[in-house]
């Protein structure tokens, strides 16, 4: 009995240790270490080199795994290169976190059940998510990859039930097996021209999700991509691949409850093909008027030999498409409402940066060229394309 009650009051006095602690701290890497203050909930990571890669296993847990309960706010050092393997696995109380621009990877399961999490900023300079990255983070709202991302992992947003908005970059080859299966409130989503493959079970179980367009790059659709046990109600299938992709018959889409949309030029292959054939309406991608823009447009006055400026709505042409680059935005480089806003298109090249060539000239139009310059290519057409514009009263 007495030795019952020694061990009852060992337990007792290391939790109420804890409790009354301010500031716990270790070590996280190399070079890092950190500090949990338990009464605001902020735990502090400083120094420099990498955050250490850890399990989902006793023996290699992230340091400030026993006191995951107090986390609710994250501070990372600039100049962090990435965020570590389960680093903030089941830190269910987390809700804020600011991640550096140096930051390049985050790791396997780093926010994985991180229930608290509504909103996270992934800077532009992030190359990959590792798969399960933010895996259960029921409360995550929306998500933007930058165009930096070229890697989306299996599962990393599986289960993110609340999320309702998704913008993927350009750039990305796949989306892997399960990536965004779960997603039961996402109603959208646009798939990029750089994706060539859609994995297995993808956006299964995504059950309000309607409306899908998949970029002219898609070579491939796996198994019950669309599907699962719930499926998907999609009404509105946009596919601007010019052949049918590989691999519809599976997954899991009703094609006799939706609308397919093609380039005109292949209605006919579709309706011809596999499985695309089960679609009731195979109708051609509408045309889209430009989308009309506000901005503010400077330009010099050669004659006054000043800088001017005038706020006025574009109506911008279509970018072309070229192959192995995607379009990211246009660019007012110069001129005025008499004769015309002079815009430059930018692109974004899919393909291995370190084999990126220095120009391309444009197959289909011998005087467009894609010059490089810096991480973008602009594109060239004896000089620029003229917009159309009025004055904003």
């Amino acid at each position: 009995m007495k030795h019952k009650l020694f061990t009852l009051f060992l337990v007792l006095a290391a939790s109420i240790g804890i409790t009354n602690a301010a500031i716990v701290d270790g070590t996280c890497g190399d070079n890092l270490t950190w500090s949990l203050n338990t009464k605001d909930s902020t735990l502090t990571i400083e120094g420099s080199g990498s955050m250490g890669n850890w399990e989902n296993n006793v023996a290699n847990l992230p340091p400030w795994y026993e006191y995951r309960s107090y986390i609710a706010h994250v501070v990372l050092p600039t100049g962090l290169p990435n965020i570590g393997s389960y680093a903030f696995w089941v830190c269910e109380k987390l809700r804020t976190i600011e991640i550096p621009n140096t930051v390049t990877s985050i790791g396997y399961h780093s926010f994985d059940r991180c229930i608290a999490l509504k909103s996270i900023n992934i800077p532009n300079g992030v190359e990959s998510l590792a798969g399960n990255a933010f895996t259960n983070c029921s409360a995550l709202t929306s998500i933007e990859l930058p165009n930096s991302v070229k890697s989306i992992g299996s599962n990393a947003f599986y289960q993110c039930t609340d999320l309702t908005s998704v913008i993927l970059p350009n750039g990305i080859r796949s989306i892997y097996y399960e990536t965004f299966c779960g997603c039961k409130s996402l109603v959208s989503i646009e798939i990029p021209n750089s994706v060539t493959s859609i994995g297995m079970n993808a956006f299964a179980n995504c059950r309000s999700l309607q409306s899908v367009s998949i970029g002219s790059g898609i070579t491939e659709i796996g198994d019950d991509a669309f599907g699962g046990l719930y499926g998907c109600p999609i009404t509105s299938l946009t596919v601007f691949a010019t052949n049918p992709p590989t691999g519809g018959v599976d997954c899991g889409l009703n094609a006799g409850n939706c609308t397919l949309y093609v380039p005109k030029a292949s209605v006919e292959v579709y309706a011809n093909t596999l499985w695309w054939e089960d679609f009731m309406n195979i109708l051609p991608i509408p045309a889209i008027d430009p989308e009309p823009i506000d901005c503010d447009i400077i330009y010099i006055d050669k004659d006054a030999n000043e800088i001017d400026a005038e706020a006025v709505t574009l109506h911008l042409p279509e970018a072309p498409i070229i192959s192995d680059f995607s379009f990211d935005k246009w660019v007012v480089v110069a001129g005025d409402l008499s004769e015309g806003i002079y815009v430059q298109a930018v692109y974004v090249y899919n393909g291995d940066p370190t084999s990126a060539p220095a120009e391309v000239v444009n197959p289909r139009n011998a005087t467009q060229k894609l010059i490089r310059e810096g991480n973008v290519y602009i594109l060239r057409d004896n000089g620029t394309y003229t917009a159309t514009g009025m004055k904003v009263e």
